[in-house]
């Protein structure tokens, strides 16, 4: 569980969930909260595409938006993943050893470091299917279907979470995730956050 500064566990909305905090963290769901949460999103994006980027990437894929999505600690999201102990630093562990276990699936014992090399602005990242697949399965899932809802950072983790295939399942699987049980938390705070 993530900790705050004091050391103490951060305070739970009614039901124990993050709504509360969240919502505090994030300015609160009101007249105008949209445009802050619009704000938040854009800076997801924002941080998603730099992260691909400095991973070398062709494409920002789920797995870059969902560490995005981790590294403010008191974010939604990485209050969700705490729980099931997946913190920043250990999604980039466990992607990394989903990287070593893909490879070595195909002969690739020794996984070659990565060294990427930012590429240019001009050469920005393209959105992969991944992605482009969560944010729509997001936005048609759960409750409240095909409305945003006051937290969209957790119907862009729905729709990561939703995956069958691809990297993040695979990470998630290694890491010993119930991948069920945290979509249905997830969902849980999703119906509260409407």
């Amino acid at each position: 569980m993530v900790e705050d500064r004091d050391g103490d566990r951060p305070e739970r909305g009614r039901g124990g969930t993050i709504h509360g905090r969240a919502a505090q963290n994030r300015g609160g769901p009101s007249r105008g909260g949209q445009d802050r949460f619009g704000q938040a999103m854009r800076m997801v994006a924002q941080r998603a595409t730099e992260i691909a980027n400095e991973r070398g990437s062709d494409s920002v894929e789920s797995e870059h938006v969902l560490l995005a999505l981790t590294e403010d600690p008191a974010s939604p999201v990485a209050l969700i993943l705490a729980d099931v102990d997946l913190d920043h630093a250990s999604l980039v562990a466990a992607l990394e050893a989903e990287r070593a276990a893909s490879l070595a699936a195909i002969g690739i014992t020794e996984a070659p470091t990565i060294t990427a090399t930012p590429r240019p602005a001009r050469n920005r990242p393209n959105w992969g299917a991944s992605i482009k697949e969560a944010l729509r399965r997001g936005m048609t899932s759960g409750p409240g279907r095909g409305r945003r809802g006051q937290n969209p950072e957790l119907d862009v983790l729905a729709g990561i979470l939703l995956a069958d295939v691809g990297t993040v399942p695979r990470m998630l699987t290694l890491a010993g995730v119930d991948r069920d049980g945290l979509l249905g938390r997830v969902q849980r705070e999703r119906r509260i956050d409407r």
